[in-house]
């Protein structure tokens, strides 16, 4: 299983940046994903936003309490490390572009940005992480005058800090709309608009507002579309139109949409009359006479003279 550590990392000063990443507690099948290196009694993770990797205080300071990373970042989603299956090994990738490993087993630490290097994975019974390459293990050195990640020949890597990965979890993505339905009324020819919002977060793809169903075309919605900032929606105003061309009442869905993510709002128009008018006759198709009334709908057409009347006689 995997113990879940919702992490905000501090890179100095300012903005922050929020991730949730897994403790690997158990070997997976793959190792493949993006990982914190971590060593948590100094609460350091190694940096993989430098270019230059193999130095002194190659770290970021994380601070953890009651099972949570909880600190601030002014570069974000920066400064990761990349586990990618090769063969029968994993190359590792810094976010700054650099694979590292080590092409003998000795104390030290090679990165290219296009060699590659052979590095193996296997969990401990303690949670922590063995990463060897070419015979050398990636630990921590917590000596005051170095502060790193390193790999150390295999004859002495064990008085240097074991460490351990935290693999990132994909977010969740969320649409909320403050409505699920919106209710209408109006006059025919005389159209009314509604209104309700939406918002998003940790989404892939701008968002879409369509109408389906029934009586579509007689509601139109604005804006259609929405673009992301940074994976985000902040709250919008949609602003829904309904212009009914019949009394009676309408239906139609409307649907926001951003990748997997999507909601839902029900919209009911209904439409009276724009004219209506009481009458009395006598019928006498059927011989009996008599009189009754009856509402019926007038709607004007094209002019103050011109009219469509629709009545069903008894």
């Amino acid at each position: 299983f995997v113990a879940v550590l919702t992490v905000l990392l501090t890179m100095g000063i300012g903005q922050a940046w929020g991730e949730t990443w897994e403790k690997v507690t158990s070997a997976p099948t793959d190792w493949s994903g993006d990982y914190l290196i971590v060593y948590e009694d100094g609460k350091v993770a190694f940096d993989g936003s430098r270019t230059t990797l193999d130095a002194v205080s190659n770290t970021f300071s994380v601070t953890i309490s009651n099972g949570k990373i909880t600190t601030a970042s002014t570069t974000g989603d920066a400064k990761y490390f990349t586990i990618a299956k090769s063969g029968t090994s994993y190359t590792i990738k810094s976010k700054s572009g650099y694979y590292i490993g080590q092409t003998s087993n000795a104390n030290g630490l090679t990165s290219s940005t296009s060699t590659t290097y052979a590095n193996t994975l296997s969990l401990n019974s303690d949670g922590t992480v063995n990463i060897v390459s070419s015979s050398a293990y990636l630990r921590y050195n917590s000596a005051s005058d170095q502060k790193r990640f390193r790999y150390y020949k295999s004859g002495s890597y064990t008085g240097q800090k074991a460490i351990c990965l935290y693999k990132k979890v994909a977010a969740t993505p969320t649409l909320t709309v403050s409505k699920t339905s919106l209710s209408i009324s109006t006059k025919v020819g005389a159209p009314k608009t509604g209104t309700f919002t939406f918002s998003g977060s940790n989404l892939t793809s701008n968002a879409t507002l369509t109408i389906s169903g029934t009586h579509a075309g007689y509601f139109k919605v604005t804006p259609t579309s929405k673009t992301l900032s940074s994976g985000s929606i902040a709250t919008t105003t949609a602003t829904v139109t309904y212009s009914p061309e019949e009394y009676g009442t309408h239906t139609a869905t409307l649907t926001v949409k951003s990748g997997t993510a999507s909601k839902t709002v029900k919209l009911n128009g209904t439409a009276t009359c724009s004219y209506n008018i009481n009458y009395t006759t006598n019928n006498q198709a059927d011989g009996a006479g008599g009189t009754w009334s009856e509402n019926n709908c007038f709607e004007q057409v094209g002019s103050t003279t011109e009219w469509r009347y629709e009545m069903t006689l008894p």
